[in-house]
């Protein structure tokens, strides 16, 4: 199956490249209550993994916790690599992603999974 074509960016004269996709596949339904993990794939070669929180997932989050107790009675949430939105879908996602790779903060918000370069992997 061919790969979803993603966006391209221009940063500081460089273009950039990206395509984003979950680990289930490429859909993404809109939702205003989920949260959703995602795959960000660079041209370079790169993979970097974030979750996206919409604002409402977290609040429902944060209920079921007060219940049962956990993250101090729902006093917080946390989450490795999150990305807090009001609602999830692909546009949502891309813009988002574009944003951080223009503003250079993917590498400081989302977790390197893979350098991806097979010349790079047998270097070793």
């Amino acid at each position: 199956m061919a790969a979803r074509p993603g966006r391209r960016l221009n940063t500081t004269g460089m273009v950039m490249a990206f395509h984003v996709r979950t680990p289930y596949g490429n859909e993404i339904p809109p939702t205003t209550d989920d949260n959703l993990d995602v795959l960000i794939d660079l041209d370079d070669g790169r993979t970097y993994a974030a979750t996206f929180f919409t604002i409402t997932s977290l609040r429902v989050l944060m209920q079921t916790w007060r219940e049962t107790g956990e993250c101090a009675g729902g006093l917080y949430v946390w989450a490795a690599d999150m990305i807090v939105v009001e609602a999830i879908s692909r546009d949502v996602v891309e813009t988002a992603v574009a944003d951080l790779i223009a503003g250079g903060e993917l590498g400081a918000c989302c977790t390197l999974v893979s350098r991806g370069s097979a010349a790079e992997d047998q270097s070793d």
